[in-house]
């Protein structure tokens, strides 16, 4: 007998004057996986990787096979981490939530393979505001580096809970991404509000009294990210620039010349690496005046997010969840010693269950496979499509039988072998851009998409390689998209001229003449769907609540109950519905539809993007920056 119904006979036999208790929760955290990356931290050989609210150690003792030793997933920090920072055996990460909440984490790494969180605190400022997005460790003490507030500093005479004072600095220009460390000075580099690409430079001879001994903004897309290497900092972007910081009050630009575009870079030596596009730029920097070409290597570093020293060359970690081990020790021929998966994907979108394995589909390049109950990283679909983050940007995807339908906003429709999942190949595609949903039954695909005005496609797909659109309707942003049978059920967004959505429900019985024959609108922006065939309901995310819809007459649509609070997507289990919103999600008691009943509340670091249930029990949250979150239902 599973917990939930022997809940429900316990309470059947409670005396006549006792209260019911509530509803038990089922669902328990299992783990968190990948999200937004930060610059690493070093204690050789070994290196820790922040994804999201976790850290992963990787052993780098043989460079051509690094291991994964440890990993913090089963302990997530409240917030996405923005930065990382180590002192001796303690590891200090800065996080911060979607609702303007921040802190400190504090890991052991007494044992180098296994980190340890220790702790996570919010005490450094009384603000109601806090933007930590990166810290420093310099001079023994802690630095945090708050967006929205200044410049913490942090005694570390308990370094298991640092003591902060400040701030030292008030706010002012400061935009805080990655930090360098060297002889006392700190380095900051980030992006301001118009997109430039900034550095500050903070003198730590007071350790408690932080000063700013200078600042530059360069221009953002010539210099799209910048690498401090003293006396120097190198931009990367549509040129290669070099500005002298030797003297942090007189900061001089030197020399520059144009490049193919790179999202990031690197420096060694007397030599810069510009990676992110179309393989690796190197130029010679010996004359800060005058750098020159200096070569090409054909290393696939596309999307490169972050970059970190390490040894004779550099780690690249890429939006495309690699993390490439770059050997310069022959300077103007690199070459890749190692390329290691991120679990769980940096950018996340969506998941399925195909056998044993899970197909997650990654918004930069396709979908990754993973063991299914692990959800290990065993291989990936790479999809051939250009080197542009805009051409591609995946969706959502949709199984049916041994072929996945992927909808890609950059491009369109792409269909996928999945027979043998980690040997994936397409079978054809079709230009659609700005597709944003997707489902297919009975030999079409239902595509749907929100930009540049929406509407609904119908696609025959009954021959993969020549896929063919039979049919369209205007429509104002679709969201989601389900189909039962002869019938199309669309959640319908509002759209950015005003026009109003809802639940739209299409007969497809002649599939090149799709008719609309219902509309529920007790909603008018729908966000997420999930359909009970079974129930004849549909589970409607609106922004004024989770709607249930009783569907048994297609033609007219009836609200059972509201869930009052705005929610942006939903999945379903059993008799438990789960409503995302901006602080996470909801646990609702759904089964009288009519009485929806708030069993639990879920924090996440950001409102998630999707829930998805895949029908083994198991619940994922996909947040965005945060990473992948499951949770398991504890009645399977």
């Amino acid at each position: 007998m599973s917990f939930r119904n022997f809940l429900a006979i316990s309470v059947l036999a409670l005396p006549a004057t006792a209260r019911a208790l509530p509803p038990a929760p089922v669902l328990t955290f299992a783990q968190a996986l990948g999200g937004s990356v930060v610059e690493p931290a070093q204690v050789a050989p070994y290196v820790y990787v922040a994804t999201g609210t976790t850290i992963t150690t990787y052993d780098y003792t043989n460079i051509t096979r690094p291991l994964a030793t440890g990993s913090t997933s089963g302990s997530p920090v409240r917030g996405a981490i923005t930065g990382l920072a180590r002192n001796g055996k303690f590891l200090y990460a800065s996080w911060i939530t979607f609702r303007g909440a921040g802190g400190i984490a504090v890991y052991s790494i007494a044992d180098l393979a296994h980190p340890k969180l220790l702790g996570q605190y919010t005490d450094y400022t009384t603000s109601a505001v806090l933007a930590g997005q990166g810290s420093a460790v310099a001079n023994s003490h802690l630095y945090l580096f708050d967006g929205s507030n200044g410049v913490f500093v942090g005694s570390l005479a308990n370094p298991r809970h640092p003591s902060f004072t400040g701030p030292a600095l008030g706010y002012g220009i400061y935009q805080f991404q990655q930090s360098y460390v060297r002889k006392g000075r700190i380095y900051m580099t980030g992006r301001d509000f118009i997109d430039n690409s900034d550095f500050q430079i903070f003198g730590t001879a007071t350790p408690s009294a932080p000063t700013l001994l200078g600042s530059a903004s360069l221009d953002g897309y010539a210099s799209f990210r910048i690498k401090v290497a003293p006396p120097y900092v190198v931009g990367f972007g549509a040129s290669v620039s070099i500005t002298d910081v030797s003297d942090p009050a007189h900061i001089v630009s030197r020399g520059s010349i144009a490049s193919p575009v790179a999202t990031n870079g690197f420096v060694v030596g007397n030599y810069a690496y510009g990676v992110g596009g179309v393989g690796m730029d190197i130029w010679n920097i010996t004359d800060p005046d005058a750098p020159a070409a200096a070569g090409h290597a054909t290393i696939d570093g596309f999307d490169t997010d972050v970059t970190t020293r390490l040894g004779t060359g550099a780690l690249l970690l890429t939006y495309t969840d690699r993390i490439l081990d770059v050997d310069a020790t022959n300077a103007t021929k690199p070459r890749v010693v190692s390329i290691v998966p991120v679990a769980g994907g940096v950018a996340a979108k969506d998941v399925a269950l195909v056998g044993g394995q899970a197909l997650i589909l990654q918004e930069g390049y396709g979908f990754s496979v993973a063991d299914g109950g692990t959800l290990a990283p065993l291989g990936r679909f790479d999809a051939n499509l250009p080197r542009d983050p805009q051409a591609r940007d995946f969706e959502e995807m949709a199984i049916e039988g041994t072929s996945a339908y992927l909808a890609t906003w950059g491009y369109g429709l792409m269909i996928v072998d999945i027979s043998s999942p980690l040997k994936a190949t397409e079978l054809g595609r079709l230009p659609f851009p700005y597709a944003s949903a997707i489902d297919e039954a009975g030999g079409y695909a239902y595509i749907g998409k929100q930009t540049n005005g929406g509407e609904f496609i119908v696609v025959d797909v009954s021959d993969p390689a020549h896929p063919a659109k039979r049919a369209r309707m205007a429509m104002s942003a679709v969201s989601r998209i389900k189909v039962s049978g002869s019938t199309v059920f669309v959640a319908d967004d509002k759209n950015s001229l005003g026009g109003d959505g809802g639940l739209r429900i299409i007969d497809v019985t002649n599939p090149a003449k799709p008719v609309q024959i219902g509309l529920y609108n007790g909603c008018a922006a729908a966000k997420d769907l999930v359909l009970d065939s079974a129930n004849n309901l549909a589970y409607v995310a609106c922004d004024n609540g989770l709607h249930i819809v009783d569907v048994s007459d297609v033609r007219n649509p009836v609200v059972r109950g509201i869930y009052s609070r705005s929610s942006q997507t939903v999945a379903v289990i059993g008799g438990r519905a789960f409503a995302g919103n901006a602080r996470g999600f909801d646990e609702i008691d759904v089964s009288n539809p009519d009485k929806p009943v708030l069993v639990k509340q879920y924090t996440l670091p950001y409102q998630p993007l999707a829930l998805r249930a895949t029908g083994d029990g198991r619940l994922y949250a996909f947040d965005g920056p945060g990473g992948l979150f499951t949770y398991q239902d504890g009645a399977f």
